[in-house]
């Protein structure tokens, strides 16, 4: 993706707004570093406060859920009125009809917008338009979600009418852009933000909890040998981890490793089941784990597993990177495609092919050192992936409108 050169003289637009759907755990360290920026004035506009209200339920989760690390410190935010008081987060309709007095009293130089997927965020562009402030997208979507032949011709003409509102554009990853691409965005307007995670948050926090996760591994009646597999994800159809438990099912013969399955949803009894029923001992449910917890699983383990049908990305990938973990991925999630540098960083496999993940979990279980080496590599690779890149990203392009 290009870059704008001699750029780095040029003063960026100073008040910059984020509209975005709710606090967001991925989110709040990306606009904490927005804001420490000196020549950038950031107010984050949340849709809803779904994420830190206790009693709003996550629909994937099947329950409430607060996260437990700060998501609104560092950073200015308003929280912006719906029409229709408990409009769910998840909900298309979510809307913010009051951005029209913020975008007309305070005049910012650009806006940001999260998406394009809700009301809010079309209430957003509409407002920006009208009010000639320049507008920059942050997507997630690609082109692999498969969809039906109507969905696409849709997309075929709105997308381009709906790109063209924009300046410039932030791209997560290789597939993100393009999707830009494909509907005829310039090369020069797009910009490599890399979706990411805090990494430090978890490699310190993981490798702080040595002594924990080896607990944890004890009172799992894990031995100091074996191998420790982990999913991390909403127990829900589109996450597979059925799958996960059916390969550890086909590996149970070789007696070397285990499966530890983070999270609840409406899978969760269907999982419990099919562990009874088949007798899997190796294949533990430990439920949900929040945001401080998680690290300590991460220590506990040795390879991630995303066996998602379809991800816009997948940033437990970043996550279990962070902390040295190798990960198998399929390949309908989006990081794959930037991440998973296949014998290096991990391996990924076709989507749904259960035989194939047993196969790649048995190489890992069976070869240690070079599961070592795919961590550390790992590790070193996630670097990539910064929070500090995506500020360059968005100083790139706030240079780039500023001359449009």
């Amino acid at each position: 993706m290009s870059k704008i050169k001699n750029t780095t003289s040029r003063k960026l637009p100073n008040k910059v707004g984020i509209v975005t759907s709710h606090p967001i755990q991925y989110q709040a360290p990306l606009f904490r570093a927005i804001a420490r920026q000196p020549d950038i004035d950031l107010t984050v506009f949340f849709g809803s406060n779904h994420g830190i209200a206790p009693d709003k339920v996550d629909p994937g989760f099947g329950k409430a859920i607060a996260w437990d690390i700060a998501l609104l410190d560092g950073y200015k935010h308003i929280f912006l009125n719906n029409s229709r008081p408990g409009r769910e987060v998840n909900d298309w309709r979510l809307d913010a009809p009051d951005l029209k007095s913020y975008f007309k009293s305070e005049r910012y130089d650009a806006v940001l917008v999260f998406g394009w997927s809700q009301v809010l965020f079309w209430q957003a562009i509409w407002w920006a338009r009208k009010y000639s402030i320049p507008l920059i997208l942050r997507g997630e979507s690609n082109l692999k979600h498969a969809q039906s032949w109507y969905v696409k011709a849709a997309k075929k003409v709105l997308f381009p009418l709906l790109f063209k509102q924009f300046k410039a554009f932030l791209a997560i990853g290789r597939l993100n852009a393009e999707l830009y691409r494909h509907f005829g965005v310039p090369e020069e307007a797009i910009f490599t933000a890399p979706y990411c995670v805090d990494n430090d948050f978890f490699s310190e926090r993981a490798a702080a909890q040595t002594a924990n996760a080896r607990q944890l591994r004890k009172d799992l009646g894990i031995h100091d040998g074996d191998t420790v597999f982990l999913f991390t994800a909403k127990f829900i159809d589109r996450k597979r981890p059925l799958d996960l438990i059916a390969a550890a099912a086909k590996n149970r013969a070789a007696g070397n490793s285990h499966v530890i399955l983070v999270g609840d949803g409406a899978l969760l009894e269907t999982c419990r089941n099919t562990i009874t029923a088949d007798k899997l001992t190796n294949v533990h449910l430990v439920g949900f784990k929040n945001q401080s917890e998680l690290p300590t699983y991460y220590a506990a383990a040795d390879v991630l597993v995303l066996p998602s049908e379809y991800e816009t990305w997948g940033l437990v990938v970043n996550e279990a990177m962070a902390c040295g973990l190798p990960c198998i991925v399929s390949d309908a999630c989006g990081a794959a495609a930037d991440m998973i540098l296949e014998g290096k960083t991990g391996f990924t496999y076709p989507m749904g092919d259960v035989p194939r993940l047993a196969e790649l979990m048995m190489f890992m279980a069976d070869h240690k050192e070079d599961r070592r080496e795919m961590g550390r590599y790992a590790a070193a690779y996630v670097q990539n992936f910064s929070v500090a890149a995506t500020v360059s990203a968005l100083e790139n392009a706030l240079r780039f409108i500023s001359l449009r």
